[in-house]
């Protein structure tokens, strides 16, 4: 394994950075952070790898689906309404110039 860490700007000699690595990185950390606010993982308590495993599963899982339902309500919220059905809900006016 070799360290990845970007240079300071006042080095003459800069060792080698890679920002995709660097990236990938960051993401594989947050994901085991992810994991560890569940407190039968961070504490291990199971005695069998399996059981272990399939906390794991399930906690990834979860992260997951919670992640995928932030994004689409993240991005439904921007969607503008132009046409409904719904007589309580207006559609926007549009400026006639």
């Amino acid at each position: 394994m070799v360290p990845n860490i970007p240079p300071k700007n006042d080095r003459r000699w800069k060792n080698c950075f890679s920002p995709w690595l660097s990236r990938h990185c960051n993401e594989i950390e947050r994901m085991f952070g992810r994991l560890n606010d569940f407190r039968r993982i961070a504490t291990r308590d199971d005695r069998l790898a399996r059981n272990l495993l399939a906390s794991v599963c399930l906690a990834a899982t979860l992260c997951y689906s919670l992640w995928v339902w932030t994004l689409s309500v993240f991005f439904m919220a921007g969607v503008p309404r132009t046409r409904t059905r719904d007589p309580l809900i207006k559609a926007p006016r549009r400026l006639v110039s």
